[in-house]
């Protein structure tokens, strides 16, 4: 850590010289494996190098680092991938430039909540390094999976990848945090596509993404679950469709819900977008700082936290990237909006003291900015049921499993549509048969989640997330997960076919 320190410094120096209220750096490595097979035939062996890791100060690599400054109430940022010492000058030199020349156009000026100093190292917990175990092995698994799956005659297509990432940061401000991380990341799926006299249909296993070492994916045992997936494609395949539209009982599962909270919640409770300051992928939101503690978006039994600190979870680390240490909120309570996701130089429209964590950089190239954190519905208590209770105390109805495509349809993300990677009818408590291309639709969240009149017990709650969520101009990533229990949504409008 002391030779990035002593880098950091060098650009720390600057910007105070320069008059700076506020300065901070961050210097990123990043790599990513992708792995993908198709058939018996792997097509894809991908590792990413976003940034190599400085050795010391002074060393040309494959490195990147950025500077950020707030001067005269504007922000100023500049990036290089060259580690020399009159490169950290000039970029800081620049960043305060940047800042100067914002300043005269600003409308307001920026200032930051506190937060405490930190020196710290973060690692995430694992105990397999995904990218010391042999490419050889982790290709084997995939391929075997696709030959599982092509055992059934009806299966033309089949596809398996894993995915890792070792993400290392380091960071330091100006108010002296000095914060060493590293965040290691595995997750791996596979798809199913059959062909049925002349239909075509795709199902996918799922594994949840988490942040955690290969043995994730040795416990996950994802062989075992191959033989009912290419069933389950070809009975989507010869499945009916639902004609028209109608109002039914839907019973949603973890995955389900993941993305209706990512797109209903995550993104509307983002405080950056709630003031206009972000309105990239689908607008703004039909929510306002004004709603704090009002807006009822459904019943008590809605409770949905906020979390950057819960052990191997998509967002968690240690610090965000403005150094703020990460933890837990709440987002709503008993059905009200309680809390928005706040950076440093947001949380002050709030009146709060100190931002939630919620800032990211992807990369050392890219501007850092307020993203979801892992955010979750909350199971329910002891006497709550559990799946197979739900699913039996439903007389008649539709179970979503999975997500698929979904589409907000305004740019202040009131109307939401959303299919499944499968459906089944609900027939006298028993799951029937699978129907095909149903969606169930909300002319705005409220309207979907004051529709839920029960949730399964903490024990059924999974950690859910999704593959990715790209935002941003230029495009940054973010890893999040939205953990769920099964819920149950009465009178909702769904329909098909596909749309």
């Amino acid at each position: 850590m002391e030779g990035r320190r002593a880098f950091a410094s060098i650009a720390l120096d600057v910007a105070k010289r320069r008059g700076a209220a506020f300065a901070d750096v961050r210097i990123v490595r990043r790599i990513n494996q992708m792995l993908v097979a198709k058939n018996d035939q792997v097509i894809g062996v991908g590792e990413r190098v976003y940034g190599a890791w400085p050795n010391r100060v002074g060393e040309k690599q494959d490195v990147g680092f950025n500077v950020r400054v707030l001067k005269n109430g504007a922000w100023g940022f500049a990036a290089s991938p060259v580690f020399m010492e009159d490169e950290c000058r000039a970029v800081a030199d620049m960043a305060c430039d940047l800042a100067e020349l914002s300043a005269r156009t600003m409308p307001a000026r920026i200032t930051l909540v506190a937060e405490p100093a930190y020196v710290d190292t973060y690692v995430t917990p694992h105990e397999e390094d995904p990218f010391a175990v042999p490419l050889d092995e982790k290709l084997s698994l995939l391929l075997r999976i696709n030959e599982r799956l092509r055992s059934e005659a009806r299966i033309d297509r089949a596809y398996s990848w894993l995915d890792f990432w070792d993400d290392r940061k380091y960071y330091a401000n100006s108010d002296g945090s000095s914060i060493d991380q590293r965040i290691v990341r595995s997750d791996g799926s596979y798809m199913a596509r059959a062909l049925v006299n002349g239909v075509r249909a795709q199902r996918r296993f799922f594994l949840n993404p988490l942040n955690i070492g290969y043995e994730y994916i040795r416990r996950s045992r994802l062989l075992d679950e191959a033989d009912r997936i290419a069933a389950e494609a070809v009975e989507k395949a010869t499945a009916a469709r639902l004609s028209g539209e109608k109002r039914t009982t839907v019973i949603m599962d973890p995955q389900n819900i993941c993305l209706l909270e990512h797109e209903s919640i995550g993104h509307p409770t983002e405080l950056n977008r709630t003031l206009l300051v972000e309105t990239n992928f689908a607008g703004s939101t039909f929510l306002s700082p004004a709603d704090l503690g009002r807006y009822r978006y459904g019943p008590k039994i809605m409770n949905v936290v906020a979390d950057r600190s819960r052990p191997t979870l998509r967002a968690t680390c240690g610090y965000d990237d403005e150094g703020v240490k990460t933890q837990q909120w709440d987002i709503i309570r008993e059905g009200v909006l309680v809390g928005f996701q706040t950076t440093r130089d947001f949380a002050g429209y709030l009146n709060e003291p100190r931002s939630r964590g919620c800032c990211l950089t992807e990369s050392w190239d890219r501007v850092p900015q307020a993203r979801i954190p892992n955010l979750g519905l909350e199971g329910g208590g002891d006497d709550a049921p559990s799946p197979d209770q739900l699913i039996a105390d439903t007389k008649d109805g539709l179970l979503f499993s999975g997500f698929a495509i979904f589409i907000v349809q305004d740019h202040q993300r009131r109307n939401h549509t959303y299919t499944a990677d499968a459906v089944w009818e609900i027939k006298n408590g028993k799951k029937g048969r699978m129907l095909r291309d149903v969606y169930y639709q909300g002319d705005n969240p409220r309207e979907i989640w004051q529709a839920m009149d029960a949730v399964t017990n903490r024990a059924s709650w999974e950690p859910a997330a999704l593959d990715s969520d790209d935002i941003g101009q230029p495009t940054q990533r973010n890893h999040n997960s939205h953990g769920a229990p099964w819920a149950r949504f009465r009178n909702m409008k769904v329909g098909g076919p596909t749309i």
